[in-house]
């Protein structure tokens, strides 16, 4: 027990030393935003799935739903403030697997 705790310990040190490393990258503006929303709300960003924010289950207007779809700026849900991504958009898709011939 005390070898997988020490294991899960190093993992979660470096979890958040990545996490940092990452948070860096982030504009100020944008981390104040995510971590306002956070801890308020749980989390503080949501997907967009048919023009639907899954945060607070609102539609989203048309205009910034076409934004999100563009991918040229960071955008917040106007009715819970959770920054905002149209999933499908980030979805990686995989080819099929090849099937077998019999």
């Amino acid at each position: 027990m005390a070898d997988q705790l020490a294991s899960l310990q190093a993992q979660l040190a470096e979890a958040k030393a990545a996490r940092e490393a990452a948070r860096k990258q982030v504009e100020p503006k944008w981390a104040k935003i995510y971590d306002s929303v956070s801890s308020k709300r749980g989390y503080g960003i949501a997907p967009v799935i048919k023009g639907v924010c899954q945060g607070c289950h609102m539609a989203l207007p048309p205009q910034l739903n076409n934004i999100l779809a563009r991918m040229e700026s960071i955008e917040t849900c106007p009715r819970c403030s959770r920054l905002v991504y149209r999933k499908e958009l980030l979805d990686v898709k995989t080819p099929d697997d090849p099937k077998p011939e019999a």
